[in-house]
């Protein structure tokens, strides 16, 4: 198999091979229409006869493998012990010779309001031709109106979301997610046509069983609705790409900057390599006007990833930082530093407690927080004002030990079970 994935001549299964490859591919798109039922009924039939196509396609091409029939009959008993195997060949029976299998769809429905995650509503049968989306705004509908509601539940009205995890099942295999099952499928096949490369000696084989990439994902399954706006939310995170050439011909050479982020980064040390960050971010500031938020999570190995995030409001910043959450837990990541411009209001007894964005007298801040899996965390902030001509005034750092910043609650939640045994 060549580096983008075509079968070469050498294959010895060339046609039971690429239905393989099919059947990777119709996997995704189905997983790409999770939340179309329509969509997703389609590529789920071409997935299901993919799979089973496989077989079918290595028994013609048989003579390609020595001592093909006692081989696969080992092959084919194992098959038959698989209970999701063989839920795949009436599967695909039933698409082929009587119509589209009986699935029905549930969801998980909770109200995002808070850095402390979702809260359950429910976990509810859905109508199977209901996109995900419009079930999402079925259940806002069916909410309480604003002006019939608690001052609490308004101002979750405005600042809060409903979040709708959505999950297809064949009533046939009712306890297994349908492309998680047909994930298994496509290991237990891709495992048959591996031995079949190398009993032929063949080093066309494939790559992992399961690759990582067919995990039928929460972020695939999962729409939300706006509860201010009743708009379909989709929020997106992308990691980064940090060219360094071209940040030095922007904001000149800093080496004091490389020589700090760069060793701190090699160690891992995420308090050094916030320190290192924070000149640097005052540099993009005065050059850029602004600081779009950067993310960087250190892995065990002392590796950092960047990631580009994109706050459009306080619903999606709920939203982000559960997936940055996800994230350190993908990747086992034991620190992060996290670069942003801020509102920073005083706080007074005799008003009511306002967000700081929405505080007349408030002002901007630059803050370079990090924050270790074992519970340290330190900040540091630097109050600004824009000057005319483009020139900002920056006051005197101010550095914060181990105080709560309740946007990284989602992390936390995924670093607590660690925190002991990295203290000692």
């Amino acid at each position: 198999m060549t580096a983008d994935g075509e079968v070469t001549a050498a294959c010895p299964i060339p046609g039971a091979h690429r239905r393989l490859l099919e059947a990777h591919t119709l996997w995704h798109a189905a997983e790409e229409a999770y939340t179309d039922p329509e969509l997703f009924r389609i590529n789920l039939n071409a997935l299901i006869q993919a799979t089973r196509n496989v077989t079918f396609v290595l028994q013609n091409e048989h003579e390609g493998v020595p001592d093909f029939e006692a081989w696969y009959a080992t092959w084919r008993e194992r098959m038959g012990a698989e209970p999701v195997l063989r839920w795949s060949v009436l599967a695909r029976n039933r698409v082929v010779k009587q119509g589209d299998l009986d699935t029905r769809s549930t969801a998980r429905v909770s109200v995002i309001a808070s850095y402390g995650g979702p809260t359950l509503v429910a976990d509810i049968t859905v109508p199977p031709m209901h996109s995900t989306e419009q079930i999402a705004r079925e259940l806002d509908a069916s909410m309480p109106s604003r002006e019939a509601d608690t001052p609490l539940n308004k101002a979750m009205r405005e600042n809060g979301l409903v979040r709708v995890e959505r999950r297809w099942i064949d009533t046939d295999l009712p306890d297994a997610e349908l492309l998680d099952a047909l994930a298994h499928c496509y290991a237990v096949l891709a495992d048959l046509v591996n031995d079949a490369h190398r009993l032929t000696g063949s080093d066309e084989a494939t790559t992992d069983a399961r690759p990582a990439c067919m995990q039928a994902t929460e972020e695939a399954r999962t729409a939300y609705v706006h509860l201010g706006t009743h708009e379909v939310f989709h929020p997106r995170m992308s990691t980064a790409t940090i060219d360094t050439s071209a940040s030095e011909a922007r904001y000149g050479e800093n080496p004091q900057y490389a020589k700090g982020a760069g060793a701190a980064a090699g160690s891992g040390d995420v308090f050094a390599f916030a320190e290192a960050a924070v000149e640097r971010a005052k540099t993009v500031l005065v050059k850029d006007g602004y600081h779009a938020p950067a993310l960087f999570l250190f892995g065990p190995d002392g590796r950092v990833t960047p990631y580009a995030l994109q706050f459009h409001d306080r619903q999606d910043k709920y939203v982000q930082w559960e997936r940055v959450a996800r994230e350190v837990e993908r990747l086992g990541a034991t620190g992060l530093v996290f670069i942003s411009e801020a509102w920073i209001a005083m706080v007074d007894a005799k008003t009511p407690v306002v967000s700081p964005s929405e505080d007349p007298k408030r002002g901007e801040i630059l803050v370079v927080t990090a924050a270790m899996a074992d519970g340290r965390q330190r900040s540091y902030g630097v109050r600004f004002k824009r000057r005319l001509f483009g020139r900002f005034r920056f006051e005197p750092t101010v550095v914060l030990e181990d105080q709560r910043d309740f946007f990284l609650d989602a992390v936390r939640r995924v670093w607590k079970p660690q925190a002991p045994a990295l203290k000692k």
